[in-house]
């Protein structure tokens, strides 16, 4: 029997130490430099793979001090053949072999349990708080988790973790064809394991560098990720549980003298994933069994065989050649960063060129677009829609009806409710204490991404749209402290409306005036939604505005009835002098006409007596004439005077005044 090499031991120790510093560069640094969940959890393989190499390595010191034994057993048996002492009889005296074989029985089944247990928990808590974190209403948590994220440096620390762990992978798995380094292919198994979920964070850095504020929001990017991670934490479950089982397995599976040993925790999933020639060979059998001949060995089966990893990695080159190709779209403008610097020269709309991930990426912002959050609810960026239906049948509870909001009726979860000032004061222990009112406001905020101002927008802070809330809301407190609880329900909310917006922009001009500290929004409008005295005191305050309604009500009934009033008065009053001015110039004027009238009359006489009492009489007998009341009659005198007798009398109705055409 020839002696074994030590050459397993120093590729497990080899790999053990590259193995090391992957683990600890990986964890560190997805969580401080690239915040990423996916990248986080590939630490569980890297784990995995260590704990198993380190098996592997172990292991290999016992089968070489086995061999070396049994060597050793050879040469002794060759110098003393006749001696019983050293046969083969006992074997109480191979202490190597009974060492390795009370390894496989006990550390190997320990070293699987505690792995699959162990891992089956870790599994389970990080999809638990993975799980919590995919839910709608954890924008905050999101910020947290992810905070300090940049995709470029995702995309850096995936490619950086990919590469080595595909070629370790790949060495481990092609030297463990050899029976000697047979152990080995567990790790490799879960290093390619480990440098898929490296390879499939590349891919979601390369989807949010591309896609983000083109037609995915950051939030929305961060819940693929979770929700990718969530089902890659279900596949290492399956793993675990893959592990778990067999060790049940083991224990009914058929032995033959010289079938190859396998690790107890080795994957059968992984083995035909990653196999060298694994799932060419399946398929390979599976189509030589369905057929009936050896398809497998046809020129057209291997001519595909070799040619399908060059067609695989040639689409690969043009996948990745494509992205030096990107669209800025109408209403949009963008940015080229180029190894993490952004460019200065704002992009126009159009197609654009740059050089492919990691060299080169572009940021596209939507400054047409009308953005807007809602102050005074839990969920600021979360709006009903104008066709939804009655307030109390609202799928999401954290939206607010923009057409009409009852105060009695509960529209929204956790209002926020604002303190308003009021005049009064009351009396307590410590002295005057100023009363307040309380105040629940829904205010609509529309705003803009500056075109001319992108650069401050998505580098100034992490969050600009979440510090113009901020703002919003600190200008809203400082305005109602010095409002009037009263105007803002009734009269003045229009005005209400115009000043907290002139505030809201007048601090943002002041922030956009320093490219510092530059915001690059605009604010487009703003709009009360809702104002509304708190639900829990909305009954008893709807009373007390009931009352004052009545009250002032009154109060005008009563001045429109004293208006009246002293309208008639002053009418009347008018009336009444106007009558006693007209009759004292009655009093006045008549006598003395009568007087100035008799005077001259009297002079008129003086000088014609007779014509005088001529005139007189022919003008009262003008006046009789022209009465038709009174009947006139001439009579001529007998004698030969002209002497003319009228006789008068009061005409009396006959027949002749009857018309006879009216009944």
């Amino acid at each position: 029997m020839t002696g074994i090499s030590k050459q397993a031991e120093k590729y497990a120790c080899i790999c053990f130490i590259i193995q090391l510093p992957i683990l600890i560069f990986t964890w560190a640094l997805s969580g401080l430099w690239a915040p990423s969940a996916l990248i986080k959890i590939s630490v569980f393989p890297q784990i995995i793979a260590l704990i198993f190499t380190a098996v592997a390595w172990w292991r290999s010191i016992l089968v070489r001090k086995e061999h070396e034994e049994e060597l050793e057993r050879e040469q002794i048996a060759e110098k003393r053949s006749g001696e019983d002492l050293f046969g083969d009889h006992d074997e109480s005296m191979r202490i190597a072999k009974q060492g390795r074989k009370d390894f496989d029985k006990w550390a190997l089944p320990i070293v699987s349990i505690l792995v699959g247990v162990i891992g089956l928990v870790a599994v389970y808590s990080f999809a638990s708080k993975y799980s919590v974190l995919s839910s709608e209403d954890s924008g905050s948590l999101l910020a947290m988790a992810f905070k300090g994220r940049s995709a470029v440096s995702v995309i850096g620390l995936s490619i950086c973790l990919l590469v080595p762990q595909l070629i370790l992978a790949a060495f481990l798995n092609g030297l463990s064809r050899s029976p000697e380094h047979r152990w080995m292919r567990a790790p490799a198994h879960w290093i390619f394991v480990s440098g898929f979920m490296a390879g499939v964070g590349a891919i979601l850095g390369v989807v949010e560098v591309k896609f983000l504020s083109e037609t995915f929001s950051t939030e929305a990017l961060y819940v693929l990720e979770i929700k990718v991670t969530v089902w890659c934490l279900i596949l290492l479950g399956i793993l675990f549980c893959e592990i778990l089982l067999g060790q049940i397995f083991e224990y009914y599976r058929p032995r033959y003298r010289k079938t190859l040993d396998r690790p107890v925790y080795e994957s059968r999933i992984l083995g035909v994933i990653f196999d060298p020639g694994g799932i060419a060979h399946n398929v390979a059998h599976a189509l030589d069994y369905q057929f009936g001949f050896k398809i497998s060995e046809t020129s057209f089966y291997r001519f595909l065989e070799r040619g399908v990893f060059p067609f695989v990695l040639a689409v690969i080159v043009v996948l990745y050649l494509l992205d030096c190709v990107f669209m800025v779209r109408p209403g949009e403008r963008g940015l080229r960063i180029t190894m993490g610097k952004a460019g200065k020269t704002i992009l126009n709309p159009g197609v654009k060129f740059k050089l492919p991930i990691p060299f080169q990426s572009s940021k596209i912002v939507n400054t047409e677009e009308i953005r807007s959050f809602t102050m005074g609810v839990s969920s600021k960026f979360a709006y009903a829609s104008e066709t939804a239906g009655p307030a109390d049948e609202y799928a999401d509870k954290n939206t607010v009806d923009k057409r009409v909001i009852v105060w009695t009726v509960k529209h929204v979860e956790n209002e926020r409710i604002y303190l308003v000032a009021t005049h009064g004061t009351s009396r307590g222990e410590l002295g005057d204490i100023p009363e307040v009112n309380m105040l629940s406001l829904h205010a609509e905020v529309q705003y803009q991404v500056d075109e001319t101002n992108i650069h401050a927008f998505l580098y100034n802070y992490e969050n600009p749209e979440e510090l113009l809330y901020t703002i919003a809301e600190q200008q809203l407190v400082g305005f109602l402290a010095n409002a009037d609880l009263v105007s803002i329900l009734g009269e003045k909310r229009g005005a209400t409306e115009t000043a907290i917006e002139d505030a809201i922009e007048e601090e943002l001009l002041r922030l956009n005036s320093n490219p510092e500290t530059a915001t690059g929004l605009t604010i487009v409008n703003l709009s009360m939604v809702g104002v509304h005295p708190p639900l829990s005191v909305a009954e008893s305050f709807q009373s007390v505005v009931s009352a004052r309604e009545e009250k002032y009500t009154e109060i005008e009934q009563a001045k429109a009835y004293k208006q009246t009033i002293e309208k008639d008065s002053l009418a009347e009053s008018y009336n009444i002098l106007s009558a006693a001015n007209n009759y004292k110039v009655q009093l006045t004027l008549e006598p003395e006409s009568e007087a100035a009238q008799f005077r001259v009359h009297m002079k008129n006489y003086k000088l014609a007596p007779d014509l005088f009492r001529l005139i007189a009489y022919l003008e009262v007998l003008e006046k009789i004439s022209e009465d038709e009341k009174i009947r006139k009659f001439a009579v001529a005198a007998k004698s030969g005077k002209r002497l003319t007798n009228v006789i008068y009398q009061e005409r009396k109705l006959g027949y002749s005044d009857l018309d006879t055409e009216k009944k």
